[in-house]
């Protein structure tokens, strides 16, 4: 009985909440699992109150509880950002870059499915982090992704999060998506190219785009790996001199008389 409640009621509660924020999600996993989420939060929330009420003052606990829901807005904030329209966007990007070419004719409009564009750019971005955080592709942003984890969700400055980290991944993701469409739609027209040519020129954007983001990851990563050679090597050459110049130094200095 408490299993199916406990089924039921997540499913129930993810729906409403799915409506709520407007996406229509008809597949009951993605319900199950927001509600199931929401549901395990509240009363993980209401166990902590209760150990709270049993060894401290209610003074304490409502000041323990302000604190909690502020970090809880903060983080709020932080992931209706950076989990809400930035996997949107990558996935839209990823799909944009082989979509028209593979799957589209000419003469056809590409549909975009929000929720497989969004899944999609969280997978990646997922991937993504794994990979920053294990090699030096991109040493910038490895630093700062790496200060926000060592502080934590309690410890999480949200000015400094949105400023150095999220807007200005979201400027550069709404910059890929719009220039293609202005380029091919707006300044080509303008210049007297002729439709068929804007759409083929829009049908080749995103994936000469993303190969050029690629290739200049790529040198970006070749460069790093050929300096940070570059600056082992001469450490040990430097090392190896002083040291050869310690040794003639001590074989040329007289000997103290016996």
């Amino acid at each position: 009985v408490a299993s199916a409640l406990c089924l039921v009621g997540s499913i129930a509660l993810g729906r409403f909440v799915l409506r709520s924020v407007g996406a229509d999600v008809k597949e009951d996993l993605f319900t199950f699992a927001a509600g199931f989420y929401l549901l395990s939060t509240l009363a993980e929330l209401g166990m902590r109150v209760q150990r709270r009420l049993e060894t401290h003052a209610w003074r304490s606990v409502v000041r323990w509880i302000t604190a909690t829901l502020v970090r809880a807005v903060k983080v709020a904030v932080a992931a209706a950002v950076l989990l809400g329209p930035v996997p949107l966007m990558v996935g839209f990007l990823v799909d944009a870059a082989y979509l028209p070419l593979v799957r589209v004719d000419a003469r056809q409009t590409a549909y975009r499915d929000r929720l497989g564009h969004w899944l999609t750019g969280l997978l990646l971005l997922k991937l993504w982090h794994h990979l920053l955080c294990r090699t030096t592709l991109a040493p910038k942003l490895r630093i700062k992704v790496l200060g926000v984890q060592a502080k934590g969700w309690r410890r999480l400055e949200l000015r400094a999060l949105l400023m150095d980290l999220a807007l200005p991944l979201v400027s550069n993701l709404v910059l890929l998506i719009a220039i293609p469409y202005l380029g091919a739609f707006l300044a080509l027209p303008l210049l007297g190219v002729r439709k068929v040519s804007c759409i083929t020129a829009w049908r080749w954007f995103y994936p000469g785009a993303l190969g050029g983001c690629v290739a200049s990851a790529l040198a970006a990563w070749a460069v790093s790996g050929i300096t940070l050679l570059h600056d082992q090597l001469r450490d040990a050459l430097y090392l190896v001199g002083r040291r050869l110049h310690n040794l003639e130094e001590s074989s040329v200095a007289p000997r103290s008389p016996m």
